[in-house]
């Protein structure tokens, strides 16, 4: 089968632009999705997520708010711009309600992502194809969960995906380039992911054909577009800061680093807090260090959070299986290439995949690098077989190598990170399932000398089906367990449609951050809390009391360090220090303000939830003794105010000077 879009349908796509698709008899199966999506999630976000507890979205609304306020010179916002977080404080502004703002943003986000990428898949094969990959991306777990979470990922990923859809055009035009330029610049003032698009980008425009000084006009327009559009926040960097520039992922190696010393952590630190440094410098400090975390993550890391080898939920299509979700991967590409085996390809294969087993022996782990002896030899012969697949699905494949090859220059540790690659994966695996596995059947029968019949489009519908509905549990369950925070009951999903069927019954259910709204609900009620600070480390309790929050972990400071010290953070090391004054609200950057809590929330811990060997020893023992109200060594300047029923929260309001 020939993968061409109808000539009728594609020029008229193309001479009317995305506006086309409101074309609402043409393109009804996907809006029917797209709608379908918006609603569901939109009942499950706006009936049973009712309490942000997601923390990470309260920071990015904490800074935007902050530099709108005119303080944003003390801002740090350690992994991402600060393009998103105004944006989201500027629009609660209106709306005065930050957590339906991120949320009503991811959901729309969501819902655009769902709805162009029927489109961007269209642009290259048949409507089937184009169906189920859309299809396959409303069901994936980590992609409909991050849809109802207030997080600041998804309006970027929507721009992402606005700019994949620009550039696979089957005539590309300038216009297309402006276009995919513009977002990817817009998309960069949230997050800094989009300038691997763009050099991905590049790189098609170089080589998509033998026109030099076409090929060089065209990235020369796209980079152009970009920096324009993307100017605003370089040139707030630049003011506010010095430099154009303000993340340079240094943080992400100080926190997730894999392989590390306690004399490069404290190196590396010293260069984040610098504000100057860069991932280079980090290099230069250990050059083998830095490099064995690079392949850990690249060829460790990535193809986990792919196709799930010890991450779940992950972007496999098939979740419920550990390496599985790899096979429709590698069969729709090697469909695509139409690879004939001659001596040239075995000859490639046999030499790339000896080289690689020779290098991952002599300077790597099997265990870690395994995934280098597979994905390597197929990228070579990949290369020698690209003249087989449309030119405008190139982006989508130099996109699945340049970017795992960027981003691991950075450890990370959430699945979403990857979701530009997605929309290749999504394609290639609806050719596996839509062409090949008829395929497939109709050779089985041919084994039994029975001729084809249409039985095998019905295997296809109904392997696709069990997909989906495989995917539809997991997804209800991930959101069901971060809704909820409820255990998984059913062994291996056994039994999906229960699992659905148990989201729906969650009437007597607490989310596990209603605690922590009652808490800031009732902290609202006291004198002069706007001027007030409460200490905690969850930014849920000062974001309802709308006071100012000074970040606290239970394993700062020093072993039996007095509680009068402890909220001074007189002994706190430099690392405690500048991770509390970052998150905190008002953030210091520069470490200018030393605020003194007037409330302090802690949280009981369970004596067994963590061992005693493996604690670190710090001042998180010290601290129980807030569990006991009647406890004779907490000072006689804190007053209990709040307990909670189960016990688990205790809050005390500091009287000073007393």
């Amino acid at each position: 089968m020939k993968y061409k879009s109808d000539i009728k349908d594609n020029s008229d796509f193309e001479s009317l632009g995305i506006l086309s698709i409101c074309n609402i008899k043409r393109n009804k199966f996907p809006l029917i999705i797209t709608v379908t999506f918006f609603l569901i999630l939109f009942f499950v976000s706006f009936t049973y997520h009712n309490v942000w507890y997601e923390m990470d979205g309260i920071f990015f609304l904490n800074w935007g708010q902050q530099i709108l306020d005119g303080n944003g010179e003390n801002v740090r916002i350690p992994h991402g711009q600060s393009g998103g977080s105004v944006l989201y404080a500027f629009i609660s502004s209106f709306t005065q309600d930050g957590f339906f703002t991120m949320k009503i943003i991811s959901l729309l986000g969501g819902t655009g992502i769902v709805f162009l990428t029927y489109f961007i898949i269209r642009n290259f094969f048949d409507t089937k194809i184009a169906l189920v990959g859309q299809l396959f991306t409303a069901v994936l777990a980590p992609f409909t969960v991050l849809s109802i979470l207030a997080f600041n990922e998804l309006l970027m990923f929507f721009l992402i995906t606005c700019s994949l859809y620009f550039i696979t055009k089957n005539q590309l035009k300038y216009s297309d380039i402006i276009f995919a330029g513009l977002v990817l610049g817009l998309g960069f003032m949230i997050r800094s992911q989009p300038i691997i698009i763009l050099i991905s980008f590049i790189i098609f425009l170089l080589i998509r054909n033998k026109k030099f000084r076409v090929n060089i006009s065209s990235v020369i327009l796209l980079i152009t577009i970009f920096l324009i559009f993307s100017s605003p926040i370089l040139a707030y960097n630049q003011l506010t800061y010095g430099k154009i520039l303000d993340g340079s992922g240094v943080h992400y190696l100080m926190i997730l680093a894999t392989y590390n010393t306690p004399e490069w952590e404290d190196k590396v630190f010293e260069i984040y807090r610098s504000g100057n440094g860069s991932i280079f410098d980090v290099f230069l400090l250990d050059p083998g260090l830095f490099s064995k975390n690079y392949f850990h993550t690249l060829f460790n890391n990535v193809p986990d959070k792919l196709f799930n080898f010890n991450t779940w939920p992950s972007l496999s299509i098939i979740p419920i299986f550990q390496y599985v979700g790899f096979i429709p991967i590698l069969g729709g590409l090697l469909y695509l290439q139409k690879i004939k085996f001659n001596k040239l390809t075995i000859s490639i294969l046999s030499v790339t995949t000896l080289l690689t087993i020779f290098f991952v022996t002599l300077f790597g782990e099997l265990s870690i690098h395994f995934f280098s002896i597979i994905i390597i030899p197929l990228l070579a012969v990949s290369l020698l077989h690209l003249k087989n697949i449309k030119k405008n699905f190139w982006p989508l494949l130099i996109l699945l190598v340049v970017f795992p090859l960027i981003i691991s220059i950075v450890p990370f540790s959430r699945v979403y990170h990857l979701y530009p690659m997605w929309i290749a994966l999504a394609a290639l695996s609806a050719i596996f399932f839509v062409e090949i596995i008829p395929k497939i059947y109709e050779k089985i029968l041919s084994f039994k000398k029975k001729k084809f019949s249409k039985s095998a489009q019905r295997i296809a519908k109904i392997v696709i089906i069990l997909v989906i509905v495989i995917n539809l549990g997991v997804s209800f369950r991930t959101i069901d367990f971060w809704v909820f925070d409820q255990e998984y009951k059913s062994e291996g999903y056994a039994n999906v449609f229960d699992e659905f069927l148990s989201m729906i019954d969650r009437n007597e259910m607490m989310e596990p951050g209603y605690e922590q709204k009652l808490i800031g609900e009732f902290l609202a009620n006291q004198p002069g809390i706007e001027e007030s600070v409460v200490m905690t480390s969850m930014a849920t309790i000062p974001y309802y009391a709308n006071s100012k929050f000074l970040y606290a972990g239970s394993t700062f400071g020093i072993e039996n360090e007095p509680l009068e010290e402890y909220i001074t953070r007189e002994n706190w090391s430099l690392r405690q220090l500048d991770t509390s004054n970052i998150l905190s609200n008002p953030s210091d950057r520069y470490h200018l303000q030393s605020p003194i809590p007037d409330y302090i929330v802690y949280e009981i811990l369970d004596p067994l939830a963590v061992p005693t060997p493996f604690r670190p020893v710090t001042q998180v023992d010290n601290l129980q003794i807030l569990s006991d109200p009647k406890n004779p060594n907490i000072p006689s300047n804190f007053e209990l105010i709040y307990k909670s029923t189960d016990s688990k929260f205790v809050v005390y309001k500091i009287h000073h000077g007393k």
